[in-house]
């Protein structure tokens, strides 16, 4: 078989070479498994979403309190269950492109060079053909055959000649626009891959977000547990004086705001992070602190407002995930969070069923140094319970307060 013929073969079966690779079978089946996986996972949810739905008619007690921060804990692990499988879903697909950009990469690089091996056969035929063309005529082919049979042959095989030529270039323009097919089809596959990182990576962070929240899901549980000792006549104690903390501090901070817009108090200048009290007990906290246990019920109410009033509390979470404020402590937990959270929903505890801030104790011991959020100009009062609190100015419309501090030494 002659080179050209070679290169013609060659050409033929890459054109018909498929451009994506099959994936291996293991990745299939691992992907296959984790979709079953996750469908069972979701049946779980819904099922448990319906029981937390559920739990929000039943009566404020703290046999149904702990079913339900029970069935928070385990929609929780559901969910992170859930996005580890997507996210090996997700490094599988990452493995096979990876793959499909490998081979396709080794294919292009073999085509590109057939190509060129092509070119060249194709540019010496052409130049072969027009020196013979232009020096050679019929006549003379037939004068130097020496029989008609002889040129009649002669012509058949120049007429091959050309006709090979022009396979050639029609084989030639084929594989370049296969070429560009598949570089193409490379390019979709390079922009796949990017697309699955930053979904990888959007996924671990997810991930991160709910190991989070399960670890202060349990962490919210043991509280509970440890300020009611498992007894429900404490449990309605707490219920109680969350009533009397929530109704002190509104009071409290809709009195300081308004002397605070009449320019009737001077405040401090602070700069965020700078120390601002201390994280305390007094107030309407509970457990309450006795003879015996003086740090007890200890933790930082932590509020964001956006206009002077009460009414205006904001979720605080968007300022501090946009780093717009910092948390008030350095290490903590988070006992109660924003909005309508199973204690603020399923008592009359609290105005519209809503807890306007979120409660932090601290991990670094009672006394914790509680910091601005923000640069700004704190301002300090106590509440009609003995709560001693802080309200930072950080301009018009964004202010934060901070509640239950140690009392402020002159």
């Amino acid at each position: 078989m002659s080179y050209s013929k070679r290169l013609i073969f060659l050409m033929l079966c890459l054109l018909f070479v498929p451009a994506f690779v099959v994936r291996a079978d293991d990745l299939q089946d691992e992907y296959e498994q984790k979709q079953f996986e996750l469908e069972q996972i979701r049946q779980k949810k819904q099922e448990l979403e319906e029981k937390i739905r559920a739990a929000q008619d039943q009566e404020a007690t703290l046999a149904n309190q702990i079913a339900y921060l029970d069935n928070s804990i385990y929609l929780t692990e559901l969910e992170i269950n859930e996005t580890q499988s997507q996210i090996i879903q997700t490094q599988d697909q990452l493995l096979a492109v990876g793959q499909d950009i490998d081979r396709l990469t080794l294919k292009l690089g073999n085509l590109e060079s057939s190509i060129e091996d092509l070119s060249r056969v194709l540019k010496a035929r052409i130049r072969a053909s027009y020196e013979l063309n232009s020096t050679t005529s019929l006549w003379q082919i037939f004068f130097f055959s020496g029989s008609l049979d002889r040129y009649v042959l002669r012509c058949t095989y120049l007429t091959t000649l050309q006709y090979e030529d022009r396979k050639l270039m029609k084989q030639m323009k084929s594989s370049q626009e296969l070429f560009s097919q598949q570089k193409q089809q490379l390019e979709a596959l390079k922009r796949e891959k990017e697309e699955l990182k930053a979904q990888l990576e959007d996924q671990k962070a997810q991930l991160d977000a709910q190991q989070a929240s399960l670890s202060q899901q349990k962490s919210n549980k043991q509280y509970l547990l440890e300020v009611t000792q498992n007894e429900e006549t404490k449990y309605q104690e707490l219920l109680a004086s969350l009533k009397q903390d929530e109704a002190a501090i509104r009071d409290a901070i809709n009195s300081l705001l308004r002397q605070i817009a009449g320019n009737v108090l001077a405040g401090t200048a602070v700069k965020r992070g700078d120390i601002i009290g201390l994280e305390g007990n007094t107030g309407a906290v509970y457990p309450k602190p006795t003879a015996s246990n003086p740090t007890a019920g200890a933790h930082v109410h932590f509020s964001v407002l956006t206009c002077g009033s009460w009414s205006c509390a904001t979720d605080p979470m968007p300022y501090i995930n946009n780093g717009t404020l910092r948390w008030p402590l350095d290490n903590f937990v988070i006992t109660q969070g924003y909005g309508y959270t199973w204690f603020a929903a399923h008592s009359s505890y609290y105005e519209g069923g809503f807890h306007n801030g979120i409660d932090l104790r601290s991990d670094d011991g009672y006394g914790a140094p509680v910091k601005a959020a923000a640069d700004g100009v704190v301002y300090y009062t106590v509440d009609g319970y003995g709560g001693h609190g802080a309200i930072v100015k950080h301009g018009d419309n964004l202010y934060t307060a901070y509640w239950h501090l140690q009392p402020v030494r002159q």
